[in-house]
C-alpha cells in the first residue's frame, strides 16, 4: 500500500490546468501573469505565493 499525502499547491494548478487543456500562455493571457512566473509555481521553483496569486489562479483552474 503506499503512502497517501496531500498534494502540493503547485501539483494542484498543473493537474487542474492539464485537465482544461490549457497551457501555460492561456493561463497567463487570462490573468495577466507571465507564463514563466507560472512555470516557476507549478515546479516549486516559486513558493510561498501571495494570496491574490491564489486567488487568480484558483478562480481560472475553476478550483
Amino acid at each position: 500500500m503506499g503512502v497517501e499525502r496531500e498534494l502540493l499547491f503547485s501539483e494542484i494548478i498543473k493537474i487542474r490546468r492539464k485537465a482544461l487543456d490549457m497551457n501555460l500562455g492561456d493561463l497567463s493571457i487570462l490573468k495577466g501573469l507571465s507564463p514563466s512566473f507560472l512555470y516557476r509555481l507549478e515546479s516549486g521553483e516559486r513558493h510561498q505565493p501571495s494570496v491574490q496569486t491564489v486567488a487568480k489562479n484558483c478562480t481560472s483552474l475553476e478550483i
